[in-house]
């Protein structure tokens, strides 16, 4: 060590004589010189001399700040900085060059920080904070307090800051999805709104066109036998049972007894039906189809808005089917399904208008409605009784709607201005629509065991259910589940899991919970609470 100071000594005079005499031979000196001034330094790490870089031999904050760095970074890596051997001393005279001539930590060194912290943030604070304790004297930290302050010494700090970046980004994200939502919803309430319109003009207008018709507006022909799939063609129940039941216009609702069973006559379905109930069967699919529309149809299964869509499809392919039935069978009813298709689009005086110019369709219609009331007469129940439906009169018009006191009175008070109202002006003039409380798959006991079943739970304690969900959606008219009476009690089952319900008739069927709900006990708990609602 000695020699080497001396040296240097030697090379710093030579350096001062070259420059007084003009020998220009200084670059190589200095290049003497400074790998003299390396050994030393070299030596100095050797010697365990804590100023071992490229800094004045003084202790200070930034020594131990920068070997605090070097004992983070094998912390965080699970490696050391510089290779030694098993003495602790520096391996090779690379690693001491290294150490010697250090400028900073490489983003070589820091790819091996926390390589399996999935925090991304945590791991870039990390490395952020070996940057500063690592560097060169020029940019560490002087002291230990401004360490302490670091984001990765304080992850409160660094959990605040990402909130508050968290904070911004969700606002951005809410303000722009609120201003797509609410442009959507403008669209979907103007689309509603003008169905609605639509809806409440045509069923106005066939109020009109009947208005001496003494018969209920709306029906419609279904198999007899729920397990019949082909119900939709009409051609393929000919010469078998069927059940023609009718609809309120008021609450486009199906009428149902006290066992929950949809109200209405049975007969063969005949072969020249097309011409018989072809006109009526016409007129009330219109007003189905837009009704179904806006969700309004309470007696079908219309829980939500995708459903929604997918009986609409099914009433559109009902109509074209019958178009195509009354060209081919009855060719000179072409003519009335074309304007009865068209005049939904229409404004109601110009539909009216458009109706009044064709008396023989008018007299066509009627006669329709008169073979619906023979049907009726067949049953002898010319008042309609066994439809569920009562007659009430308003201003000269005559309509059969639900049997229910309330819904009487809606349409005494507003005649055909009531037809086509939206559910929630309805309810709030206090008729009952049926809504569905709750639904979902529930496991029925039967003979001891239990199979799965899609239970649908409506206002009024009133119970139907399904093989699956995709039977429930696909049962148009809502005719096609079992249905139950009305619930007039709702007890504990045999376990914990399990709920009882007694219905009208006397009978009870037990329910439970399916194995794929998280919380049996508060599923069946809800159920309880809805099914008891009524009572």
């Amino acid at each position: 060590m000695e020699d080497l100071m001396r040296r240097k000594e030697e090379l710093e005079r030579e350096i001062q004589e070259s420059v007084r005499s003009g020998n220009y031979d200084v670059a190589r000196i200095s290049t003497q010189l400074g790998v003299v001034e390396e050994k030393i330094k070299i030596k100095q790490v050797e010697s365990s001399c804590p100023n071992s870089v490229k800094e004045e031999s003084v202790a200070s904050a930034q020594v131990d700040i920068w070997s605090f760095g070097v004992l983070v970074f094998e912390l965080l890596t699970g490696r050391p900085l510089f290779n030694c051997d098993a003495n602790d001393n520096l391996l090779n005279e690379e690693e001491k060059r290294r150490l010697v001539n250090w400028e900073g930590i490489t983003d070589n060194d820091l790819s091996y920080v926390l390589t399996d912290c999935e925090d991304q943030d945590l791991t870039d604070s990390a490395k952020d904070l070996l940057r500063e304790c690592l560097s060169t004297k020029r940019t560490r930290p002087k002291t230990f307090h401004q360490v302490l302050k670091h984001t990765f010494l304080n992850r409160k700090e660094l959990q605040l800051q990402k909130l508050d970046e968290g904070q911004k980004n969700i606002e951005s994200t809410v303000k722009s999805g609120f201003n797509e939502m609410n442009v959507k919803l403008d669209q979907t309430h103007k689309m509603l709104s003008e169905m609605q319109t639509e809806l409440a003009n045509v069923s106005r207008g066939v109020s009109n066109i009947l208005k001496d018709c003494h018969a209920p507006k709306l029906m419609c022909i279904i198999p007899a036998d729920s397990s019949v799939k082909d119900w939709i063609n009409l051609n393929a129940l000919i010469g078998k049972k069927v059940e023609v039941i009718f609809i309120c216009p008021v609450t486009l609702s199906i009428p149902r007894d006290r066992n929950n069973k949809p109200m209405g006559y049975s007969m063969k379905m005949p072969h020249d039906w097309v011409r018989k109930y072809g006109p009526a069967l016409k007129i009330s699919y219109e007003i189905l189809r837009i009704g179904f529309a806006v969700g309004r149809f309470a007696g079908l299964p219309l829980p939500n808005l995708s459903s929604a869509g997918i009986s609409t499809n099914v009433m559109n392919v009902l109509n074209d089917n019958l178009v195509d039935y009354m060209g081919k069978e009855a060719p000179d009813l072409e003519e009335l399904a074309g304007v009865l298709s068209d005049r939904v689009t229409l404004a109601l005086p110009e539909a009216d208008e458009n109706l009044s110019k064709h008396e023989d369709m008018r007299t066509k219609i009627n006669a329709s409605y008169e073979e619906v009331m023979n049907i009726a007469k067949r049953n002898e129940d010319e008042d309609y009784m066994k439809t569920g439906l009562s007659k009430v009169v308003c201003d000269g018009h005559v309509e059969y709607v639900l049997d229910k006191a309330e819904i009487k009175s809606i349409y005494q008070q507003m005649g055909p201005s009531c037809l086509g109202l939206p559910q929630a002006e309805l309810q709030a003039r206090g008729a009952d629509l049926g809504v569905v409380m709750k639904e979902g798959y529930l496991e029925k006991e039967i003979r001891l065991k239990w199979e799965m079943r899609y239970v649908i739970l409506r206002k009024g304690g009133v119970l139907t259910h399904y093989d699956s969900k995709e039977e429930w959606l696909g049962d148009l008219f809502g005719v096609m589940g079992k249905p139950k009476p009305k619930i007039v009690a709702v007890n504990e089952g045999r376990t914990g899991e399990s709920f009882k319900l007694t219905y009208e008739d006397g009978k009870c069927q037990s329910f439970k919970s399916t194995k794929s709900v998280v919380d049996t006990k508060a599923e069946i708990k809800n159920w309880v609470e809805k099914a008891g609602a009524h009572l």
